[in-house]
This record gives structure tokens, sequence and C-alpha cells, in this order.
């Protein structure tokens, strides 16, 4: 020991750095991704990407993704961002498989917001604006959102055809949409109606379901007495009539001057209520059900039942309105509840579906008092000329003057509110062009069944969407979007649904776009000897709304997947946020089958919403932002926290859940920056053939074509967060804490060209290659850089231009596999014996330790076969001992028949190789080092 203390001493200051193989590698630990990510993208624009990938798949399956088009408005937002990254992600893994994989962008460029944008720039009422000067800035404006939009969708390096996106405002779209709606009119489809739809004042606009938000706000909650007018004499009789009242419950007093009936329930039981306290004496019809809620409500100090009948025995019952001049009918319908507020329901066919179908089984009329911009008119008596929220107390305060108000209450509840400008809806009948979606109901059901839905439970939500949607009213009362191609005959006002009309304007709209309505009069866009159906006028006027621009949307398989070459219908997938149950895959579905009797997309995923919750250093113009994110950390760590967990549940952005994933981030370039840094004297043609490699290195590729089966397998499936976990398991267990970590023995310390160095370089290719394809869809721009450090120059240009990996068969050794995974086991029982030797101050390092392990049986044999099994315990000594010689205080682990003993390694340090050793060259240029290290510096001279 003396002499090794004194052969230390005297080695101390040797610098033996220049004769070990450290990682060598231009490729940076820092990865300043927002520095070098523009480079990728301008190397990517050179290379003409997306065509370069198109032609290398042309001729092949093809795998096409149609892109439901977002609204253009304003920045890109984060949910945006995430759907845009998901499209990209399967497009580019499919395309690598070798489909023919084009993916054309769109925009829904119409809409409100970028009309109301529109309307501000100019000064002066709405109503003033020319149509046509309106739609001209509407039509810059959607311009300048594409743009900023495309350039940032770009940015997060989602390919795509770039100079040709299809944008809802072209002509040629526009005219396929006439087209669709020309032979949805040759079906019977469309009708002209005034069901109650839901109605935004603000906008003065009809909605679709989908453009409903449903918010929680304080409402009104009251109880209204309808004073009785009439009723047959034979029921209760003993009661003085004048004093009877007919009771409703509403949280919607605005809607009470459009009530035109009473209904009841015809099998139930009514009764007639009152007070015994009550000195006038006062009667309150109500179902029987409801007595003891009523009697709470209303404060009955003592309630009594007088009398009771069955809803079917008061039909045709006259009641008073309770503050205009209009007598009110009791009628009897099925649909009306006993069971919830009063029992009888005030109809107002004018604000409700139900009760719009029940007032026209009965021939009620349909009052309408509230105007586009919700201010009542004259119907509603003395609230007219004041808008109907902010009329309520008024309202309340009338029926308090008058008796009729018997209960008040401040309640929460749900109410629509309009998706763009936020405020409260409500359901209006106006007159609107529907989709008769009732008559595609049951083939709509059928064609849900032949359907992939990823998540499964998506076939459920869509039939239940589907099960309650109404007619789809596609009109809206606005000037920016595709106006529907009716007139409407000036001496009988009936329109004209002809489709030689339509397919006139189909053809006129395609050569001048859709300003061509607003420019041309009605009489030049009328086709000779088309005529009123109804009187033979000649005389017409243009319908002066536009189409839903849902509707417009939802035409997009047959006007972008018909409409290009380089695609063809159906759709193998439409991916989109879960909405679109009710939203687009809903209305394209219905669409595609009106018009054209098919299914417009072969499978369906839909991915949950991206939850923002923001707190004062992540607030909305932060980590909400994607355009912060992408200048803060990059675009290839936003597009990982897109994977990071399952899509199909909301994905929260946070502090919490964005800081791991830049941890990931950062392991997994370091993982791939030691591949490479291991490969800087390395080509192809250096590699080893599969049978000369070592058990550890074939252990290696085998757990690598286990990866590729499952990375490949969730790609598939869509479970990108399999991916993810995936990869970060496999670059943390079987590289960083297992392979990469024994490997450095004899990559650093053996001679450059060592057979053994040699053979785990040419593992390190593999891998390092087939990462940079896995991450590819992912981790774009990383897995680029990777490419392009990759050594070898029979490479694609581009990783993207590359055929995704698969499994190798001659990779495939399970017998090995199995192997292996019995010694990594006592590996893992070594390192645990290691640290608690090293707790009770035995070792200082695992380097510094001698192991013995004791085995019998099966494991015995397997650790005697095994090759440099010191090595892979990274130790400096090992021993195998019989199970029978095992001391009480070896180290026990969960493996049965093993035990470990650890002792300080006997020798020295070696300088070089950092190991304690026994055998130390006596003379010669060498002496400083251990015998190992001493001939592999021999061969390198010699070399």
């Amino acid at each position: 020991m003396a002499e090794h203390r004194i052969h230390r001493r005297r080695t101390a200051r040797a610098d033996f750095s220049g004769t070990v193989n450290l990682p060598r590698t231009d490729f940076p630990m820092r990865a300043e991704l927002p520095r070098h990510e523009p480079e990728i993208l301008h190397r990517w624009e050179l290379l003409d990407l997306y065509h370069a990938a198109q032609q290398r798949t042309a001729g092949r399956p093809r795998y096409i993704m149609l892109d439901g088009p977002p609204f253009s408005h304003g920045d890109l937002q984060l949910g945006q961002a995430f759907n845009k990254i998901l499209k990209d992600i399967l497009v580019k893994f499919r395309s690598m498989q070798g489909y023919d994989a084009p993916f054309v962008p769109g925009w829904d460029t119409h809409g409100l917001p970028t009309e109301i944008e529109a309307i501000r720039t100019f000064s002066m009422e709405r109503y003033a604006i020319k149509p046509l000067d309106l739609r001209r800035r509407c039509t810059e404006a959607a311009h300048r959102d594409v743009e900023t939009q495309r350039a940032q969708i770009m940015r997060l390096g989602v390919r795509g055809d770039w100079d040709r996106p299809f944008l809802t405002m072209q002509p040629w779209y526009a005219a396929s949409v006439l087209e669709t709606f020309g032979q949805l009119v040759d079906a019977g489809l469309i009708y002209r109606g005034a069901l109650p739809i839901h109605w935004c004042p603000t906008c003065e606009s009809a909605l679709a379901e989908a453009e409903i938000e449903q918010r929680e706000v304080p409402s009104h909650a009251i109880y209204v007495a309808f004073p009785l007018l009439e009723l047959d004499a034979a029921l209760f009789p003993a009661e003085e009539r004048a004093r009877m009242a007919a009771v409703i419950a509403s949280t919607t007093p605005w809607q009470l001057p459009a009530a035109v009936a009473l209904a009841v329930h015809p099998e139930a039981d009514y009764a007639l209520l009152t007070d015994r306290l009550d000195a006038e004496h006062f009667s309150y019809l109500v179902a029987r059900a409801r007595v003891e809620a009523v009697a709470q409500a209303l404060q009955m100090r003592e309630p009594a039942v007088l009398a009771e009948v069955t809803g079917r025995a008061l039909a045709g019952a006259l009641f008073q309105h309770p503050f205009l001049p209009r007598k009110t009918p009791m009628v009897i319908a099925e649909e009306m509840s006993p069971q919830t507020g009063t029992g009888v329901v005030s109809l107002a066919p004018g604000h409700a579906e139900d009760d719009f179908r029940i007032a026209q089984r009965y021939g009620l009329p349909l009052i309408q008092p509230v105007g586009p911009s919700g201010v009542y008119g004259p119907e509603a008596g003395p609230l007219a000329g004041q808008r109907i929220f902010a009329a309520e107390e008024r309202l309340l305060a009338l029926l308090d003057r008058n008796g009729t108000l018997l209960a008040h209450a401040s309640i929460l509840q749900p109410v629509p509110h309009c998706w763009r400008c936020g405020d409260p809806t409500i359901l209006r009948a106006t007159p609107q062009w529907f989709f008769a979606v009732e008559r595609l109901r049951e083939e709509a059901r059928a064609a849900l069944e032949e359907i992939p839905w990823h998540p499964a439970w998506g076939k459920a939500r869509m039939a239940e969407m589907l099960a309650d949607r109404p007619d789809w009213c596609i009109s809206r009362q606005r000037v920016w979007g595709i106006p529907i191609p009716v007139l409407y005959c000036v001496a009988c006002e009936a329109p004209l649904l002809s489709r030689v009309f339509i397919h006139a304007m189909r053809d006129l709209v395609r050569a001048e776009g859709t300003e061509a309505w607003y420019r041309h009069p009605a009489s030049e866009l009328l086709p000779d000897g088309v005529a009123c159906a109804h009187c033979g006028g000649t005389d017409f006027r243009k319908d002066s709304e536009i189409f839903d621009v849902c509707f417009a949307a939802a035409c997009s398989p047959r006007a972008v997947l018909q409409g290009r070459e380089e695609v063809s219908c159906p759709a193998d997938l439409v991916l989109e946020s879960q909405d679109h149950f009710r939203g687009w895959f809903q209305g394209a579905l219905l669409t595609s089958l009106g018009a054209e009797q098919r299914v417009p997309y072969r499978a369906v995923m839909a991915h949950g919403f991206v939850i923002d919750q923001a707190d004062e250093e992540t607030s909305p113009s932060r980590l909400s932002d994607p355009q912060y994110v992408v200048r803060k950390y990059g675009a290839d760590v936003l597009r990982l926290w897109t994977v990071c967990a399952d899509m199909r549940h909301d994905l929260v952005m946070s502090r919490e859940t964005f800081a791991p994933v830049v941890e990931t981030y950062r392991r997994l370039r370091n993982t791939l920056r030691f591949l490479l840094g291991n490969l800087y004297d390395f080509t192809p043609a250096c590699a080893l053939p599969l049978d000369a490699l070592p058990e550890v290195d074939r252990w290696a590729l085998s757990r690598l074509n286990e990866v590729i089966r499952r990375a490949t397998e969730a790609y598939e499936r869509g479970e990108f967060h399999h991916v993810y976990h995936t990869l970060q398991e496999y670059c943390r267990e079987d590289l960083s804490a297992f392979y990469l970590d024994v490997a450095k023995d004899w990559l650093y310390t053996a001679r450059p060209d060592a057979p053994a160095r040699r053979a785990t370089q040419t593992v390190f290719f593999h891998i390092a290659k087939t990462l940079a394809q896995l991450l590819a869809p992912i981790l774009s721009f990383t897995a680029e850089e990777v490419w392009q450090y990759l050594p070898g120059s029979a490479l694609p240009p581009s990783v993207q231009l590359s055929d995704w990996p698969v499994p190798q068969a001659d990779w495939e050794e399970d017998a090995l596999t199995d192997r292996w995974t019995r010694v990594l086991a006592v590996r893992r029982g070594v390192r645990a014996a290691l640290v608690d030797a090293r707790a009770r101050g035995i070792i200082t390092l695992p380097q510094s330790a001698k192991v013995t392990i004791y085995s019998a049986g099966e494991i015995a044999r397997l650790l005697e076969s095994v090759d440099t099994l010191e090595k892979l315990l990274l130790v400096s000594a090992m021993e195998l001992a019989p199970w029978e010689a095992r001391p009480a205080a070896a180290y026990r682990g969960a493996i049965p028949d093993v035990a470990i003993g650890v002792t300080h390694a006997p020798g020295a340090q070696c300088p070089r190789c950092r190991l304690w050793r026994e055998a130390w060259p006596s003379s010669g240029r060498q002496r400083g080092v251990c015998t190992d290290c001493a001939a592999v510096l021999q061969a390198r001279e010699a070399a």
C-alpha cells in the first residue's frame, strides 16, 4: 500500500486527458431554440420541404387530414396552436411512414368579429355603411389576420401548403358553398320558417348552437298570477271565481309580454290552493305535486287545497294576461312537466321552441314583442321602447302594483351568452332559412356506427348532440359572409329557390367573387325566363342575409377535398376540439349527407381544451400566449408541452405543468448530445455487423426495437402522450441510467478503433438516428438539428424526408432480452448495496468498490456467463462466490439466492481510467497508469 501511495503522489499531476476519447460535438448543450429555430425554418424554406416531402411519396397511398378552418380573427391563440401542432404531428408521422400526406391549411375568414372590427373604422352608424364598402374593409382585415396567423403557425414548425391555403372568402370556395346549398334545396332540405332561434341582441344576428356559451348569472325568479276570466261551471262550483288565478313560475320575466296561453299536463292532477289565513280568500291553480313548494314560495301561513281536477278538465279555461289587455286560453300539452315550477306554464311561442310547436298545434298567435336589438316593440304595452333586460325591474314593479307578482327571489342560473361579444342571448322567432336536420337524423345516426371515434365515447356524444339538435338555422343578418342566393318576388314576397338561379349565382361568384351579389341589381342576376312560381311576377329583390359561417365551414369537405387535385374525399381523419361534436364535425356530416349522400371523413379524433391557470407571473399575456412561449423557450418546447398529457382530456397551461416539460426537453437534448458527442470519429463505414457486437450492445438494439414498436403504435392511435412517456422513460432508464453510463468505460479509455468501442458507436449511431426520426413529428426543430450532426453522407437532406424506423428482425432477440432483464435486476441490487456501503463509510465512490456476489442455482450460472460483468457494475473489482459462502453482513435485496458483499477495492486509483487497480507497469513510458491503460497507450503510440 505504501508503494501505491507513493505512486499516486508521483502521478497526481500527470495529465492523461489527451489520451482519453472524451465526447466532442458542435451540437450545442444550450439549445437557444428561439435563435436557432428560425435558421432551421430558413433551411426548410430553401429545401422547399413541403413539396419535397410530397414528391417523395407521390403515387403512394394517400392519408388526408382535413383542416377544420379556424376563425382568422386576431393573433393565434394557444388552443389554436395546440390543434395545429397535433395535426402537424400526425401528418409528419404518416408522411414519414410513406403515405402521400398533403396538408392544406385553411381559415374561416368570415364572421362577426371581423365585421365589428371593420365597422369601428367607419365614423358612422352600421346601417349607414354601404355593404360593398364594409365588405372591402372586412376583406382587408381578414387578409391581414390570415397573414399574421400564417406566420405564427409556420413559426411553430407546422408543415403545410402555406402558399395555397383555402379561405372561405375565396371565390372558388364560396362557389362550392352555393353548389352545396343548391343540392340541399333540390333534396328538399331547405325551408323558410320562423322558429325561435338563439339571437344576440348586441350583434343583432341569429346564432348557431355551437356559438352559445352557458354562464351562471344572477336572475329573477318570480311567481306570477294570471287571473281567471272563464271556467267550466262544473269546476270548483263552491269557490269565488273572481278571486281565482293560475300561477306560473318564471326565471325569464322578459318573456312575459310574448305570453299567449297557459299549458297544463292532461294526466296530472291540479289543485286549487289557498291560505286559510288570507283575509281576501284568493285561490291559486297549481299542480298537485307542487302544492308544498308553491305554498312555501308564496309564504302561505296555513295552506289548504280546496279542490282538485285533472289537467284535461281545465282545457278551454280563459285567463287574463298579468299586465296586457290579452286573454290567454288554457291548453293541454304532454310536453309540459307537472313536476317543476307550478306545473302551469305560460306559452311564449316567440321565445321557446316547445311553446312554438304547441302554439302551432292550437292555432295560437305568434307574438314577437322584441326587436333585433333587444328593444320591446308596441306589443309589450307599457314596456315599449325599453331594452328587455334593463326593463325587468320596471316589469316587476308593474306586476307588484297590480297585485299579480306573488313572490320574487334572486337566483344564480346558467344563461346563454354569445361567444363572440359575451353578452346574454335570447330565443327569438324571426323568419330565417333552415336546414331540415330532422329528415337526416336517422341517416346520420347510421353513419356514426361506421366511423372510428377517438376517444371511443365520441360516438355517444355525437349521437346525443344529433338527437337533441333542432333544425339548423343557416341564415344570419349580417354583411360579411357568403350571401344566400335567394330572390323575393316584389309582388307576393314568395322566395325564389331555383336551381337554375343558384347555379347562375355559383358561376358568377366563381368569376367575380361574392361582391357580385352586392354589385349587380336583382334584374341583372335573374336568368332569362325565370319568373315567380306563385304569381308569375318577374320583379324581384335580393335577400339581404348571409350564410351562417358554421354552414360555410361545414362545406369544406366538398370545397377542399373535391376542389383540389392533391387531396381526395373522404378525409382519412378530422381532428378538432371536443366542442365540434355539436359544431364542425356535425355540420360537415349533415351537409355531406344532405348534398351528396356520403360521409366526409373516415375517422374522427377529438382533443380536449387548453385551460389557462395563470397567476401573476404567468398572466394571459405570457404562458397562455404561444408567441411569448416561442420567443422565450422555443417552438419545440411548446410542441413537447402539447403532447405531455393525454390530449383527449383538457390540458392545463400553468407554471406547474410547463416547468417539467422544459426539464424533460433538457434531459432529452443532453441524451442526444451525448450520443452525438461519441460519434465524432465514427462513420457508417466503421459500423460492425450484428454478430460482432457484444451482448450488451445487442441488448441495446433489442430495446431500441421495442421503443420503435411502442412509439409507432402510440402515434397510430393518436396517443402522443404515450410517445412522450415512452421516449422519456427510454432515455432516462435504458440509456442514461444504464447503457450510456456503462459504455463510458470503453468509449473513453479504449483505443479509438477498439472493437468494443466501435461496437458501441455502431449502436449509438442507430439510437441517435432512430431517436431523431421518432422525435421528428413532435420535436421537429431539434430532430432536424440532430439529423444534421449525424455522421455519413447518405442521409436524406432532412429527417422529415427519411423513412419511418421499423423494428429490425435481426435485432429481435427475445431470449437475450429475458436474460438481460435478470442481469439488470442483479445490477440494481448491486447499486443499492453500494449506496448502503457508502452510507456506512466502507467506500467513498462506487468506482472504489470491490463487489462479491454470492449466488446459487440458475442465477449463479447466468452471472458466470456474462462477460465484463465488472464493467457493467461500474466497480473496480468483482468476484462471484457460492451462496454458501455468504457472510451474515452481506446485503440482501429483492432477488432470491443473491447476496452482495462490498469492500474497498485493493490497489491504487489509476489517474486515467479512475479505477482502483493492483497491476501497474514496473517500467516503460506508461508507468504512471495501470496495466490496462498502459496497453491502450502503447497501442495508440504504435498507431
